[in-house]
């Protein structure tokens, strides 16, 4: 079991470094293991359930990221706004159903718009220059301001183009990328054996015995203890 994406996240980050298939494959193993308890993991899945072609469990995902806060939904908002979160839900739009990747400073484009929407319009500072970026399901616009410096290199799926200071670059979309449906399930993986015979399997190991908590006084100099003079509960720097 994980508690958030942090493989999937390498596969976005790291992106250029793993194939369409490869990503797919990851992706479709991880996911259901992925508890989802920290608040950062729903915005990561939704990228790249996006770019795999999960986008309706994208858009769910999505969601989840928006509502932290406003739905409360770790039970936790009274203690603080989820900083780090809500700049997540920015990148879940730009990289997620935006498609916008920057490997190696190279900027790139690969949209994944929601059925459900018309149009996705955002500002992405790039460098010097100020650009507005308009996605709908037939095209992607990316306009350079007025004196914004350089004209701007871009790539749309490959393609690449260039947009000057006070004018726009309008590429057509044959599609918005590949479509699944529902989610990936553990059952998938079931009598899959890797290459040396073994059995693919993921699960949550079963507890046969309880640890009882460590009471009583604790020896100083002992690694991560801390010397009681009750039977206080000793915690254990881990």
């Amino acid at each position: 079991m994980l508690k958030q994406a942090d493989v999937v996240l390498a596969l976005f980050l790291q992106g250029n470094h793993f194939s369409a298939e490869e990503k797919l494959a990851d992706f479709q193993y991880y996911d259901p293991l992925t508890t989802g308890d920290s608040t950062l993991s729903a915005v990561v899945q939704a990228i790249l359930a996006a770019e795999v072609g999960y986008q309706d469990l994208a858009l769910e995902y999505f969601k989840q990221s928006l509502f932290v806060d406003l739905g409360d939904l770790h039970h936790n908002a009274s203690d603080g706004v989820h900083v780090a979160s809500a700049g997540g839900v920015w990148t879940a739009l730009v990289c997620g159903f935006g498609g916008m990747r920057d490997h190696y400073g190279q900027l790139s484009f690969d949209p994944r718009l929601p059925e459900s929407w018309p149009e996705l319009s955002y500002t992405l500072r790039w460098h010097d220059c100020h650009l507005a970026v308009t996605l709908t399901r037939d095209s992607i616009t990316l306009r350079l301001e007025e004196g914004e410096g350089a004209p701007v290199a871009f790539s749309v799926r490959g393609r690449e183009h260039v947009v000057a200071p006070g004018e726009q670059v309008c590429v057509e979309l044959a599609d918005q990328g590949p479509v699944r449906r529902g989610r990936p399930t553990i059952e998938q993986f079931e009598d899959i054996r890797r290459e040396d015979g073994t059995l693919l399997s993921a699960s949550v190991p079963t507890v046969t015995t309880v640890i009882p908590p460590l009471t009583g006084p604790v020896p100083i100099g002992r690694p991560g203890g801390r010397e009681y003079g009750d039977d206080s509960v000793v915690g254990l720097d881990s």
